[in-house]
């Protein structure tokens, strides 16, 4: 199955992770699968995204949350909450819209850094 016919609905979000990098600014190198834990934070490509959620606000007032992302917006996300799914022979991640960190440019070089990191 192809991931273009996979469609996400209501909150969720259907990302493509980019290959998480393999030093650290400094030039620390970090070994395989340590990387996404130490830095926090994964940069993906969105494949799909759902149109929104309700939510019930401190009011007791019902309030649809539109997505604000779309296919092929890049974003940032808590790398604890990736958790993979196997698309066809690709492995993608369905997250929900409120984890998203932040929305990048296409030419954004995001440089992540360890907390004791330099």
């Amino acid at each position: 199955m192809e991931v273009d016919k996979i469609k996400a609905n209501g909150p969720w979000v259907l990302v493509d992770p980019e290959e998480p990098p393999k030093r650290t600014n400094s030039g620390l190198y970090l070994p395989d699968g340590n990387a996404i834990e130490r830095l926090g934070h994964v940069v993906a490509r969105v494949k799909s995204a759902g149109e929104g959620y309700w939510e019930t606000k401190q009011n007791g007032k019902l309030v649809f949350i539109k997505t604000t992302v779309g296919p092929g917006d890049r974003v940032v996300f808590r790398g604890h909450l990736r958790e993979h799914n196997r698309v066809g022979n690709t492995k993608h991640c369905f997250m929900h819209a409120k984890d998203l960190v932040l929305v990048l440019d296409n030419d954004v070089e995001l440089s992540l850094a360890l907390p004791y990191d330099n």
